[in-house]
């Protein structure tokens, strides 16, 4: 049997396999979320500010893929039913190996309505209307939750 052969074929599946667990090059480390005096909370009254903070990091095994780091677009929102009733966005570059982090604030207006509240978080390569047919996301989607009181 030639051993080359063989040792060629399983390192080439162990490339496919690990490129097929971990899909995307940036990963959402992290999110918390906080009051305005920055303690960590999922309850909130309506007339406060959510403070959503979020921490980007760009896989190591990517570099081959994007030498000089990917440029991102962050978009955190705050959903209640089928309605966005906040947005934070920031763009920026991140290399292999690099952390970023990114907080949006979002106030809980008076008449909003109560309940729970869904906070989703994207990462993507820039707008899709004006990145087209090369629009991707570059980070699996984060969603948690938070609930409002009167």
């Amino acid at each position: 049997m030639n051993y080359k052969y063989l040792a060629l074929l399983l390192i080439s599946s162990i490339f496919i396999i690990a490129a097929a667990a971990q899909a995307y090059p940036i990963q959402i480390k992290s999110v918390t979320i906080r009051d305005y005096e920055g303690n960590v909370r999922t309850q909130f009254r309506r007339g406060e500010i959510v403070l959503i903070e979020t921490e980007l990091y760009y896989l190591t095994e990517y570099y081959y893929y994007y030498p000089g780091g990917v440029n991102y677009l962050e978009i955190i929102t705050l959903w209640h039913d089928v309605f966005m009733y906040g947005l934070g966005v920031t763009q920026g570059t991140i290399s292999s190996g690099q952390t970023k982090s990114f907080g949006a604030g979002i106030r809980i207006r008076y008449g909003d309505p109560t309940g729970t509240y869904r906070v989703k978080i994207f990462v993507w390569n820039g707008w899709p209307s004006i990145m087209g047919s090369n629009w991707k996301p570059l980070a699996e989607p984060y969603i948690t939750e938070i609930t409002v009181s009167p």
